[in-house]
């Protein structure tokens, strides 16, 4: 990736975020979680990792899930 690259990566890039509200607790299935723009978080080649996975808080609309966000 060349210098004058790199600010456009974020916002090319896909991240997982939650397709609706979705509660603390909430074991994450595939059609809770979507990919959008920007990047910056969890990549979609990541998303098998996620299922059955649950959330340790509530996580808004269209926000990204992050590894903080799930229970280890």
């Amino acid at each position: 990736v060349q210098e004058c690259e790199k600010p456009a990566l974020e916002w090319a890039l896909k991240s997982l975020v939650a397709a609706h509200n979705l509660p603390a607790g909430t074991e994450l299935a595939s059609d809770m979680v979507v990919a959008k723009r920007a990047g910056g978080g969890i990549p979609p080649s990541e998303f098998h990792k996620l299922l059955g996975r649950r959330l340790r808080v509530s996580v808004a609309a269209d926000a990204p899930i992050t590894l903080k966000s799930l229970i280890s």
